[in-house]
């Protein structure tokens, strides 16, 4: 059984269908946190006979879900995580948007893995490149600062920017 699960943008339509389909399947959940916007934060929503308090989404708090988390379920949700960031970013580069550079970054991460602290990575902005977000283990940092040099000292005729 799952400890915590996150619903975010949990006011939203797609929020409020997510959270009816976890009562009508009955996920196994021991809680279920909704964050939303500081506009909703602070509201309630009944859930399956259970009125919950909307939090607002912050980094904070979604990384405090994940804290929060034991220790196999904490490794369970940064997997889920970089899977979504996979998909997300196929998605997105197969509608023609994004660039070889992070294309090539987003790559580069995934072939690192979990093993290695690398959970996933996707494409953000607003389209043809640029950033890249990427979920990974604070101890991956090093080598994510590495590769991003050696991946733009490739792109730069061997000039670090």
């Amino acid at each position: 059984m799952i400890d915590t699960i996150a619903v975010v943008g949990a006011t939203g339509a797609v929020g409020r269908i997510i959270i009816q389909q976890l009562v009508e399947r009955r996920f196994p959940a021991r809680r279920i946190k909704l964050l939303a916007s500081a506009r909703s934060a602070g509201r309630t929503l009944d859930v399956a006979g259970t009125t919950l308090a909307i939090e607002e989404l912050t980094p904070e708090s979604f990384a405090g879900v994940l804290r929060e988390a034991a220790p196999d379920d904490r490794e369970a949700a940064f997997s889920m995580i970089g899977e979504a960031l996979a998909e997300s970013h196929a998605g997105y580069s197969a509608i023609g948007l994004g660039c070889a550079e992070t294309d090539a970054m987003v790559d580069a991460i995934a072939g690192l893995g979990p093993a290695r602290g690398f959970y996933g990575a996707r494409i953000s902005g607003g389209g043809s490149g640029g950033t890249v977000v990427v979920v990974l283990h604070e101890r991956a940092i090093p080598e994510l600062r590495a590769l991003a040099d050696r991946m733009t000292a490739s792109r730069t005729d061997g000039v670090r920017i």
